[in-house]
């Protein structure tokens, strides 16, 4: 293989994993939940997706931390927040249209 051959596979394997990034393991993305006090929405569904397939013993003890880190509240979910806000939108509506009929 030429020196042009093997920095153009290089090239393209570096290109690639940034796009296509290595599958992350359950417990990667605990690791970076418990580290930033935060599980987006994303990040839910791709451990949606982890749970699927095959994992290893350390990962299925890093999502059972995770999920007691949840409980806890020593880690925000961004899921649980948007459905606080939704609610909160919810009763200001509602309270808004008692408030019209009312004076009616």
């Amino acid at each position: 293989m030429t020196k042009n051959e093997t920095s153009y596979k290089e090239t393209v394997s570096v290109r690639t994993t940034q796009i296509f990034p290595a599958m992350m393991l359950i417990r990667d993305v605990v690791q970076e939940a418990i580290t930033t006090g935060y599980l987006s929405v994303a990040a839910e569904e791709q451990l949606r997706n982890l749970l699927k397939k095959k994992y290893e013993l350390e990962d299925l003890d890093a999502f059972m931390t995770l999920q007691e880190a949840a409980s806890s509240g020593r880690i925000r979910q961004e899921s649980r927040e948007l459905r606080l806000c939704e609610q909160q939108v919810q009763q200001l509506v509602i309270v808004g249209c008692d408030q019209t009929t009312a004076k009616e």
